[in-house]
């Protein structure tokens, strides 16, 4: 995934990242939490704005996303329809 701002690929540059798969979604793609040292880096993603805590996959990045929200960061600086409407035919 490619991010505006080169985001993730700064945020990983130089670093070893390791990722921990705990199972696979409806479509069959892998779930994953990644890490660099003990931070996740997915929970980073959701709290700068450029990812979003799936409903579906539980509760852990909420509070992350609701920081992003309330600074309007990321994907939270404009109108769109989540990843999951899209899906549902939401336009």
């Amino acid at each position: 995934m490619n991010f505006p701002d080169g985001h993730l690929e700064r945020m990983t540059r130089g670093y070893t990242v390791s990722c921990k798969v705990y199972g696979r979604d409806d479509e069959g793609a892998v779930l994953a939490v990644c890490y660099l040292g003990p931070i996740s880096i997915n929970e980073m993603m959701v709290a700068d704005g450029w990812a979003m805590a799936y409903p579906e996959h539980g509760a852990d990045f909420e509070n992350a996303e609701r920081v992003a929200r309330s600074r309007r960061d990321g994907l939270w600086k404009g109108r769109f329809v989540p990843p999951w409407e899209w899906r549902k035919g939401v336009r």
